[in-house]
């Protein structure tokens, strides 16, 4: 993990300048902490770049999606904002 984290530090301001722009996929809160911050300083400097997209993903599975799809909608539901009956196949992969 740390030759990931020295490479974010060390390469956002090239992908700034190129116009890459970064985001990593998955459950980050179990990375160190040093590593969060890398990632969220790579995706803040080059959010607004419209270049190549640089996807990455850490401790990522697609059990991740569902647990958190799944939150989303049963969210909804409890907070009164979605009816059982609404749920669906398209609500439940665009959530």
């Amino acid at each position: 993990m740390a030759e990931f984290e020295d490479m974010m530090a060390s390469d956002v301001e090239e992908y700034r300048r190129k116009g890459i722009w970064t985001s990593v996929l998955g459950d980050t809160s179990r990375l160190p902490k040093s590593l969060q911050k890398a990632i969220t300083a790579a995706e803040e400097t080059t959010k607004g770049n419209t270049g190549l997209h640089l996807m990455v993903s850490l401790n990522y599975s697609g059990r991740y999606d569902i647990l958190q799809a799944t939150k989303k909608i049963a969210s909804k539901v409890k907070d009164g904002m979605l009816l059982l009956e609404d749920i669906n196949e398209s609500l439940f992969l665009s959530s």
